[in-house]
């Protein structure tokens, strides 16, 4: 049901199906989805649950875009932005550099990158499918837009000014902190215990999650955020009506 409801954006699936999977299901739909779509995932979205638990979604190559693209709004809608960071791995994250924590995790990064994850989900409720509903739903992403220019703080992100603006006027103003403790835990959580998607290979771009909580958007034409003085990451919206002529 969440490959057709990929492949049509107008489609909305109960979320009801998908209340009572386990950790386990959750992440055999999340690969099963993937496998029928026959999607790359050119980027990775980090996190750690409610439960303590590492996790992690794959972001489809058809979903991912750099600044100053356009980028088609389905139907359906979406949920909202987050502005992150994302980390461009040279070497693939291993538990033994995990066990070095952030000193090990550092020599497995290229580059940092600012980026802007659009949220959304296939369901019809997004709430009613639960913790491991959204993890099989590849953890609410509907695509991801990213900064070539290299973010040159590395992983100093606490308190820092982020600009939100919507259509030329800002949406929210406020100061990043990482969801998770330090930028880097969830990438070093993931890497100790990782499941079966590979998120932390060698060549990803993995995003590590929001520094400024949801910012919910409506239905924008021009999208743009920017964190202290690093170049902004922005898009400019498709709508369906605009997609069909």
């Amino acid at each position: 049901m969440l490959a057709k409801a990929h492949r049509d954006p107008n489609m909305k699936v109960s979320a009801t199906a998908f209340a009572d999977l386990d950790f386990a299901g959750a992440q055999i739909v999340q690969a099963e989805t993937r496998r029928l779509l026959g999607q790359t995932a050119p980027v990775s979205k980090v996190a750690i649950d409610a439960q303590g638990r590492a996790v992690a979604a794959p972001i489809y190559g058809g979903l991912v875009a750099t600044s100053g693209r356009t980028i088609d709004l389905p139907p359906r809608g979406w949920l909202g932005i987050e502005v992150e960071i994302a980390v461009r791995l040279a070497r693939t994250v291993t538990p033994e550099l995990a066990a070095r924590g952030s000193v090990g995790v550092l020599e497995a990064i290229e580059s940092f990158h600012v980026g802007i994850e659009i949220v959304g989900s296939r369901y019809d409720d997004r709430l009613a499918a639960g913790a491991n509903g959204a993890l099989a739903d590849n953890m609410n992403t509907a695509g991801y837009v990213w900064s070539p220019a290299p973010w040159t703080r590395g992983i100093d992100v606490a308190n820092l000014p982020i600009v939100v603006a919507i259509d030329g006027a800002v949406r929210w103003e406020g100061r990043s902190k990482a969801p998770f403790g330090e930028l880097l835990d969830p990438v070093i959580a993931y890497a100790k215990r990782p499941l079966a998607f590979a998120a932390l290979d060698a060549g990803m771009l993995v995003t590590t999650g929001t520094l400024c909580g949801l910012i919910e958007i409506g239905t924008p034409t021009h999208i743009s955020a920017r964190i202290a003085d690093a170049p902004a990451v922005e898009f400019t919206v498709r709508h369906a009506a605009q997609s069909r002529s």
